[in-house]
């Protein structure tokens, strides 16, 4: 869900409603870190919001471009940890 400020049209944020508790924020760097995960097969899916100007609304306010959307098949081992670097990632379809 997309939350938007009825005031600043540059300002908005997102809402995320999981089913699941597995899911994080990236930190300073990009890097984040998702515990607790049980072993098993997963698809690891992130997404960052548009960042360039795509164009300008009828009442003055920024289109943005589409979100950037990667993905990756990951397989949580039952010990130890499973790991995904930026150059893993694919174009989520």
């Amino acid at each position: 869900m997309t939350l938007t400020c009825d005031t600043h049209v540059h300002m908005r944020g997102y809402l995320l409603a999981l089913d699941h508790p597995h899911f994080a924020l990236t930190d300073g760097d990009g890097g984040f870190r998702i515990g607790d995960v049980p072993p098993g097969r997963y698809r690891v899916t992130v997404w960052h919001e548009g960042w360039t100007i795509a164009g300008r609304e009828p009442n003055g306010g920024f289109v943005w471009d589409a979100p950037r959307v990667l993905a990756r098949e990951v397989v949580v081992p039952a010990a130890g940890a499973a790991r995904v670097d930026d150059g893993d990632l694919a174009a989520a379809p």
